[in-house]
């Protein structure tokens, strides 16, 4: 194994890169949001709205709004549950 040419690991690298690229595999680009405004409604106490809020405005480019009759999209927090549980195995 340590003997083989050099060339056979790029070969193997171009081969997996052909693959990927083959299956239609691309790395994530910013998100694209089909609407420019948005409100979110309930969850301001909860540790998911201000992340939720700045990745809308930072990585989606949405703007936040006041109220729900001034946004293109809403998007409604219903419920947020945060459990941690911690399992031993001694």
């Amino acid at each position: 194994m340590f003997g083989q040419a050099p060339w056979r690991g790029a070969l193997l690298l171009l081969l997996a890169v052909v693959m990927a690229s083959a299956c239609g595999f691309r790395l994530r680009g910013d998100a694209s949001l089909p609407f420019g405004t948005v409100f979110i409604s309930g969850g301001q106490g909860t540790p998911l709205y201000p992340e939720l809020a700045r990745r809308l405005r930072g990585e989606a480019g949405a703007r936040l709004v006041e109220a729900a009759d001034q946004a293109e999209a809403v998007i409604e927090i219903a419920m947020f549950n945060f459990d941690k549980q911690v399992l031993t195995i001694s």
